[in-house]
């Protein structure tokens, strides 16, 4: 499973790369010239596609790893009360599993 994750991680990045490499060549070859605008908005998306990527992976360690979303439905539940993720709750869990997950590939390696 983490080898899987290693390779779609390098494959996403190689692609975003590549758009790079395609922007650098488009614009030593033609500093001011329409190709450089094309490759210039085809690496946006190219970013764009690589985060979310990223961040469908993020989420799906956080799925894997983190009960928080069903513990805080748990204890809502519980206590009688009613919770709700709010878009500051997913932020806050989003950052954190990023934090850790960037961890656990760095000690992957």
């Amino acid at each position: 499973m983490q080898n899987r994750r290693r390779e779609l991680w390098l494959k996403a990045w190689q692609r975003l790369d590549t758009q790079r490499q395609r922007v650098l060549q488009a614009f030593e070859e033609q500093p001011r010239g329409l190709l450089v605008l094309i490759t210039l908005d085809e690496f946006k998306h190219a970013i764009q596609a690589f985060r979310r990527e990223v961040d469908t992976e993020v989420v799906a360690f956080v799925r894997r790893s983190h009960p928080y979303p069903q513990g805080t439905e748990q204890a809502a539940t519980r206590l009688g009360a009613c919770f709700t993720w709010t878009m500051i709750h997913r932020d806050a869990l989003l950052n954190l599993a990023s934090d850790l997950y960037g961890d656990f590939l760095r000690r992957s390696e």
